[in-house]
């Protein structure tokens, strides 16, 4: 009988539940193991007790997503990062001498943080990562009002010199980079020249029945921050209560704390007494995610086009699998998935006016949209399988998927 391939997902911000990273990166274990191999995930060595008993391993001794990395001086930040990079290769160093070969190791939330310490670590182990396949889901560059093609910092040089050490190795099929949307994909190869695969992010929601309330409840779900216009939806929904009192419909948001605004401004969560918002202030797992969108009628998402033209949305995933409707902003990721997997309403990004008026727009139209995505909804569980993606990277790999 011939050996199971075997596959180490590795994400040193596996810590708890809070966030996506455990139950993305759980999700693609599944995936592999479907197919027959035998999946390895390396978290946090500070592991909440649930994830280590299901089998993660605590390998990394500390995560980028730790420090305020953005807000340091430029001097500290690149002294930061050049010590993140040895202590990653570290950390796996000491893992893998007690750990049996890998036909492929992924690493799914890649940045200029970890691209050296990986280099080092398939440079260093050849016998024991065959396959390195490195995934970026953070922006290199950003995109102006209106405009398509990137626009690169000062800073991204680096990003780019320490990509282009993995240029023999990508070569050779050993390393395998990779984006999650097509835009994404574009930019990382106008500022690498070198090649980058699109794969799926792999959502498995469960297929539950809906137990919509009345009034209709609308979600905001994902931890309140200034990317995800969240000060553009408090003032658009107060805009909304003033013109349309009697509409029938209730608002809830997620948000674990206030965030500052570019002019310095501090947004406080200003919806507190009005009778028909509520606020969740605790991370949601997977299954209470899912409970939530079981009770929504439609989901709203004005992000802001400048963080997310290239950027993927789980929630806007999730939602599509659950057959919600979804509000979103124009010209972003957002209105190209619900366009080809879903069904919503698009509103001009970044006006609380346009917002406002979409809101009344949207709750008024929820009977057709409903129907609309849930007749559509099988198309994002297929289009965001977990078994598609554990499929297309082996392939990509060159290794037969058994």
């Amino acid at each position: 009988m011939a050996e199971r391939r075997r596959v180490l997902i590795a994400e040193e911000a596996i810590r708890d539940h809070s966030g996506h990273w455990a139950a993305y990166n759980c999700t693609i274990a599944a995936a592999f193991e479907a197919l027959g191999w035998e999946a390895t995930v390396a978290g946090s060595r500070e592991l909440a007790p649930g994830l280590a008993a299901a089998g993660v391993r605590p390998v990394f001794s500390e995560s980028r997503w730790d420090t305020k990395y953005d807000t340091l001086p430029p001097t500290r930040r690149r002294l930061w990062t050049l010590r993140h990079n040895l202590r990653l290769a570290a950390d796996m160093d000491r893992f893998l001498r007690a750990a049996p070969p890998f036909d492929l190791v992924f690493a799914g939330n890649v940045t200029l943080a970890h691209v050296t310490g990986w280099w080092r670590v398939i440079c260093r182990h050849p016998d024991k990562v065959r396959r390195l396949a490195l995934m970026f889901v953070q922006d290199a560059g950003s995109y102006p009002p209106g405009g398509s093609e990137p626009v690169f910092p000062p800073q991204a040089r680096l990003l780019r010199l320490s990509i282009r050490l993995l240029r023999p190795l990508v070569r050779e099929g050993r390393v395998i980079l990779s984006a999650e949307t097509e835009a994404a994909r574009h930019q990382y190869e106008r500022l690498t020249g070198l090649p980058f695969h699109l794969l799926p992010h792999p959502v498995a929601l469960p297929e539950l029945p809906s137990l919509r309330e009345d009034p209709p409840l609308l979600v905001a779900p994902g931890f309140a921050r200034y990317e995800k216009g969240s000060d553009l939806l408090q003032s658009a929904w107060m805009q909304f209560r003033r013109e349309h009192p009697d509409t029938p419909a209730r608002l809830l948001l997620q948000w674990g704390g206030d965030f500052t605004l570019p002019s310095g401004e501090v947004e406080t969560f200003r919806l507190a007494g009005l009778p028909d918002v509520s606020c969740l202030r605790d991370a949601l797992d997977e299954p209470a995610l899912a409970a939530l969108l079981q009770r929504a009628s439609g989901v709203v998402m004005p992000y802001r086009r400048s963080s997310y033209y290239s950027r993927l949305s789980r929630v806007v995933i999730e939602a599509m699998q659950a057959g919600l409707p979804v509000l979103h902003s124009a010209d972003t990721w957002l209105e190209s998935a619900v366009r080809a997997h879903g069904a919503g309403l698009s509103i001009p990004a970044e006006d609380p006016r346009a917002l406002a008026n979409s809101l009344h727009l949207f709750i008024n139209k929820l009977p057709v949209l409903r129907l609309d995505a849930a007749a559509r909804a099988k198309l994002a569980r297929d289009a965001y399988s977990p078994g598609a993606f554990a499929g297309e990277l082996a392939r990509l790999c060159g290794i037969h998927a058994d």
